[in-house]
């Protein structure tokens, strides 16, 4: 029998914008930093991004977007 994973793929909810918003950003700042310009990089926020989701979900109730959240969630 298959050990049951910890994690769940699922589509993602207006509720996970300000965590998607924090992982987005990171890994921006992880990817990019030292190409581009200190003011750009200064720009980075979580909050930002997460308005970004925000918007991108809320225009569609799926759009084939997945998340990966832990303990079932």
């Amino acid at each position: 029998m298959a050990e049951r994973s910890p994690y769940v793929v699922r589509p993602p909810v207006p509720l996970d914008a300000e965590a998607l918003g924090r992982v987005h950003c990171r890994v921006w700042q992880e990817t990019y930093a030292g190409s581009m310009s200190a003011q750009t990089y200064a720009a980075l926020s979580p909050e930002r991004f997460a308005r970004g989701w925000r918007q991108r979900l809320a225009a569609a109730a799926d759009g084939g977007r997945r998340c990966l959240g832990a303990g079932g969630r």
